[in-house]
């Protein structure tokens, strides 16, 4: 395997009828610097020919020369900087010029003394070289792969390092254009930007470390068209042959080189979780010298920095569910603008669905806690009022305060709770018991039921029956109670937003209902037993019975 390359620049002319080209012999200067560069283009130096200024004859014999006895994985590069000319003939052959070059006295060239693309062809063709590369910075080179053949006579196992099989011919212009030089620049146009994208590794577009051809020419067309528009640079590849390496890239800065590396590497989450990722960065270590201290605190950094950018991007989306769930919206009805803002934020649909999930979560334990904390405040409100009255003394009000802060909650809830509280216990002190019945504390065995129409109960006997864990609440303060007019169950309200609905006789749960948003205050049932009401803190009443 070896990599040969035949430079050839002409820039003067024996005919006045071709103008000089001071910039070939210059280009095919720089251009063997960089391929010689073992750093670069690898070439070893006597493999690397420079032709200033042949006649045809010497001209040709260089090119046969150049492809003949080569190897299958030889990589041969054909480099040609001078006047192209398209013959006179029907068929417009593109020729070569070399030193001696001349036309007729009439403009017509004498094309015995140019080297025809053709002849190059078949040149080409006969090498065993399965890596041919020929650049043409000449005006007409468009012209040299018209009526080419591009063979593709099987399959052979290629080293990875010298890219794909195949033919690969980069042209400076169309076959219909003339190829500039600018008066200002020691260069032609074309090679200039070639010979750059390899020195400075701006060709090498995907960050391998190796630039192909068909990069190379990528490059070298960005550029060309940046400052000349009309020149249209082209590339003509066989089988695989874009993917042919022609150099490898400059490492430059180490630090920065891996930087750029570990950046590609990186997930949007600040991880690198790619096993391939991590296998590429590794040979990248090996390659760039540094010390282990230093690639980690690159990764550090990079890892440090995406993180926090897509954290970023979390919390503004996060904050934008969270307005609309709090603001008693609804995600459905915002979905399509929902999709627009994760585009734009750059998120995935399972990264909305994460975000969107613990925001719901967390606003229903917000509610939950402030739910328990109204519940709370309640009990021990309605307890200071039974003991001193409504009209509470200065260090309970402030001990009140005080509770109310702990919980969080506002005066507009906590005026509620007060004024509720406060007629309830009013009610209850306005209910008189005449001559109330003596409870014994004494139990007995057998439980005294007394006849539901019969004569009045015997308190003195009574004894607890069952006792039931009927709700995951606390049983409403005032009304959460209601026995049926038959005696035979009882509809039980609570603060953890149900009713349920129980056998007197058995303490069985007939079944629980569900419909209020907020803790249930109050229940009551119709005289005939077939239908029931309950309230709750929002001021929803919700009636209950058969349809």
């Amino acid at each position: 395997m070896q990599k040969i390359a035949l430079l050839i620049g002409v820039s003067e002319y024996q005919s006045n009828a071709l103008s000089p080209l001071p910039a070939a012999a210059r280009d095919i200067k720089a251009l063997g610097e960089v391929l010689r560069d073992p750093k670069l283009g690898g070439f070893p130096e006597s493999n690397v020919t420079l032709l200033e200024n042949p006649d045809r004859q010497k001209m040709e014999i260089a090119i046969e020369s150049l492809f003949e006895e080569r190897h299958r994985d030889d990589l041969v590069l054909l480099f040609f900087s001078g006047h192209g000319i398209k013959g006179d003939d029907p068929t417009g052959r593109l020729y070569l010029s070399a030193r001696d070059t001349q036309k007729t006295p009439t403009g017509r060239l004498q094309t015995a003394t140019a080297v025809a693309a053709d002849t190059i062809h078949r040149y080409m063709e006969y090498s065993h070289s399965r890596r041919q590369i020929v650049i043409l910075d000449s005006c007409f080179s468009g012209a040299f792969p018209e009526g080419l053949s591009l063979k593709d006579d099987g399959k052979i196992d290629l080293r990875a390092q010298l890219g794909g099989e195949g033919r690969a011919i980069l042209t400076s212009s169309s076959s219909t254009q003339y190829s500039f030089q600018q008066d200002d620049e020691d260069l032609s146009i074309y090679t200039r930007f070639l010979i750059q994208g390899i020195e400075t590794g701006e060709a090498d577009r995907d960050g391998k470390g190796i630039i192909t051809i068909g990069e190379l020419h990528d490059y070298a067309r960005q550029k060309v068209q940046e400052v000349q528009p009309a020149m249209n640079p082209e590339i003509y590849p066989g089988k695989e042959g874009s993917a042919i390496h022609i150099s490898q890239a400059p490492l430059g800065d180490p630090e920065e080189k891996y930087a750029k590396e570990v950046s590609r590497s990186v997930n949007r989450r600040g991880k690198i979780v790619s096993v391939a990722a991590r296998a590429n960065l590794n040979d990248w270590r090996g390659r760039l010298g540094l010390d282990v201290a230093t690639y980690e605190a690159i990764e550090k950094e990079i890892m440090a920095a995406r993180r926090e950018e897509f954290q970023k991007k979390q919390q503004e989306y996060a904050q934008v569910i969270r307005q609309i769930l709090e603001g008693a919206g609804n995600l459905e009805t915002e979905a399509a603008h929902l999709q627009r803002r994760r585009e734009m934020l750059e998120l995935t649909e399972e990264d909305a669905k994460e975000i969107e999930t613990a925001i719901e979560q967390e606003i229903a334990a917000r509610r939950q806690r402030h739910e328990r904390n109204l519940q709370r405040y309640t009990v021990l409100f309605a307890e200071a009022i039974r003991q001193e009255g409504p009209l509470l003394s200065d260090e309970t009000q402030a001990e009140m305060a005080s509770i109310q802060q702990v919980l969080n909650l506002p005066d507009k809830a906590v005026e509620q709770i007060q004024i509720r509280e406060i007629n309830a216990n009013r009610r209850r002190a306005e209910t008189k018991i005449t001559e109330p019945p003596m409870i014994s504390t004494a139990v007995t065995e057998e439980a005294v039921r007394p006849a539901l129409n019969g004569p009045d109960p015997d308190y003195a006997n009574w004894r607890m029956l069952r006792k039931i864990q009927a709700h995951a609440g606390p049983i409403g303060l005032a009304h959460g109670l209601e026995f049926a007019p038959d005696g035979r169950t009882v509809l039980s309200g609570s603060w953890d937003n149900t009713l349920a609905l129980w056998v007197v006789e058995s303490g069985q749960e007939i079944r629980t209902l569900e419909g209020h948003s907020n803790y249930v205050t109050s229940v009551a049932i119709s005289p005939d037993g077939r239908r029931a009401a309950s309230g709750d803190y929002d001021g929803v009443i919700i009636l209950w019975g058969e349809e």
